[in-house]
């Protein structure tokens, strides 16, 4: 592994060097969810933002690595209170959807915090 994040919920995204993939590792450092993603954020409510390598777009797997919500976005965040950033891949702006990738607040600002 050549880069690691932080763990959150029992789990941390790594990156394999080898192929710049992203996956994540349980505490005893042993492979969770096999390094398929271009990037991926930490846990919050039992899911992770992760980078489709194929589309390049974003979506929610859950700690089992299957996608919850298959990716649709140019940009999301890790969920915080229920609700996460994310950047609509159409119109490029961003808004805040739960965590059945629905909008809780529309897309339409330039910038939000991440």
């Amino acid at each position: 592994w050549s880069l690691a994040r932080a763990f959150s919920e029992g789990l941390a995204a790594v990156m394999r060097g080898s192929t710049s993939r992203w996956g994540f590792v349980d505490t005893s450092g042993n492979l969770a969810i096999d390094a398929r993603f271009d990037d991926a954020g930490s846990f919050s409510g039992g899911l992770a933002p992760a980078k489709d390598h194929d589309t390049g777009l974003w979506g929610f797997v859950s700690a089992a690595g299957t996608w919850t919500v298959s990716p649709a976005f140019a940009g999301l965040g890790s969920l915080e209170d229920g609700k996460a950033p994310a950047r609509d891949a159409a119109s490029g702006l961003w808004g805040l959807v739960n965590e059945t990738g629905s909008w809780a607040v529309p897309a339409s600002f330039s910038e939000i915090g991440l």
